[in-house]
């Protein structure tokens, strides 16, 4: 199971872009108690995920650090200067949150 890819937005950006009642259908269907705060919903989806009986469960890192931060935007690619793929993590990984 996993939460976003490298080509689509974080789980709190999607989250962002979602009405309030898009969010309850996705938390009736998901079995996931909804938040109006985007933040404390993504948290409990990626809690949702580590405790499902998936045998495997991948996070890019913006959805494990609940970020915004996008790793690839496709069809935005220019020759000079792109943007895309130059994500750097700014948490020192000694401090990356636990489970």
């Amino acid at each position: 199971a996993y939460t976003t890819t490298h080509d689509t937005e974080t789980i709190v950006g999607y989250l962002e872009i979602l009405t309030a009642e898009q969010k309850r259908t996705l938390s009736e269907v998901s079995n996931v108690k909804y938040d109006p705060e985007n933040k404390i919903f993504a948290k409990r989806i990626r809690d949702a995920l580590i405790n499902s009986p998936a045998d495997m469960v991948i996070f890019p890192i913006q959805d494990w650090l609940l970020t915004t931060e996008r790793i690839n935007i496709p069809g935005t690619e220019r020759e000079i200067g792109d943007p895309n793929w130059k994500y750097k993590l700014i948490t020192p990984v000694e401090n990356l949150p636990g489970i």
